[in-house]
């Protein structure tokens, strides 16, 4: 299923920079996937 409007946003919450680096990268080879943020902890993200 290809359709051109759909976008699913996603925020990564993850204490480890090296996995919110993989996750970035593998999220950036599915184009309807956009990310709205990135935090080290839950409360930086509140």
């Amino acid at each position: 299923m290809d359709t051109p409007d759909l976008k699913i946003k996603y925020a990564v919450i993850d204490d480890d920079v090296i996995d919110r680096t993989v996750i970035d990268s593998e999220a950036k080879k599915f184009l309807f996937l956009q990310k709205a943020a990135s935090f080290s902890n839950p409360v930086e993200a509140l």
